[in-house]
């Protein structure tokens, strides 16, 4: 993302079920007023899962999907957060490292965190 953008704070939780791994990235909007983000696409989050030793990628949330070309925008209420979410199947045991990104045209916000399957 360019630097002009403006940012929010956001986390990224991890919960492992099974080898199933779900992913939320939380934005926040810490001002005093509503603000609106603007998006180019259908897609409002990206997630990658990296191998925590390596760094090797095995997984991002857009890989083989079509987003609608579409305009679209949503609205981070004052003091408030929007929560996005992904599942992803570990293929077996091991240390990885998870991303989370906002997919806005007009703000910012990721974070990361790890995650072990055992």
């Amino acid at each position: 993302m360019p630097a002009s953008l403006a940012s929010f704070p956001a986390t990224l939780t991890a919960t492992v079920d099974d080898r199933v791994v779900t992913l939320t990235l939380a934005v926040s909007n810490p001002s005093k007023a509503p603000t609106r983000i603007a998006f180019t696409t259908s897609q409002r989050a990206a997630f990658t899962i990296s191998d925590a030793r390596t760094g090797a990628l095995y997984w991002s949330s857009a890989e083989g999907m079509s987003f609608a070309q579409t305009v679209g925008q949503e609205t981070i209420p004052a003091r408030g957060s929007l929560e996005y979410s992904a599942t992803w199947r570990a293929p077996g045991p091991g240390d990885y490292v998870a991303d989370g990104a906002l997919a806005s045209a007009s703000h910012s916000a990721r974070a990361m965190t790890t995650v072990t399957v055992r």
